[in-house]
């Protein structure tokens, strides 16, 4: 049935989908060479965890004072978002920065072999 016409048991509110953050994994990612997953928002994410053909991500922004617990479920190249949020600002710049870091370092070490 359409909501126009008038059915009690279909809600007139528009729902707005939820749209997948796209993620980028990238190879030696961190300042200690592990591997970093990064959201569309500047999120990072370090592996928790590897099980099977899962890996756990979970954000990198631990310190003393903030103990963020927003996580990432990846299996095989399929991404799911877990239930706690952030509790800290993204930072959408460190996403280029990095990208700009690691593809000179890149270009670096290929000029080097």
């Amino acid at each position: 049935m359409n909501p126009d016409d008038g059915d009690p048991n279909v809600s007139n509110d528009a729902v707005a989908p939820v749209l997948p953050l796209p993620f980028e994994v990238i190879d030696a990612g961190t300042s200690k060479g592990e591997t970093l997953l990064i959201d569309s928002h500047g999120n990072n994410y370090c592996i928790k965890m590897r099980r099977d053909r899962r890996v756990y991500w979970r954000c990198c922004l631990r310190t003393a004072s903030v103990q963020c617990k927003a996580a990432v479920i990846q299996h095989d190249n399929e991404f799911s978002v877990g239930v706690h949020q952030h509790l800290h600002a993204p930072a959408p710049q460190l996403r280029t920065v990095r990208q700009v870091i690691l593809l000179t370092m890149r270009v670096q070490y290929t000029m080097q072999i």
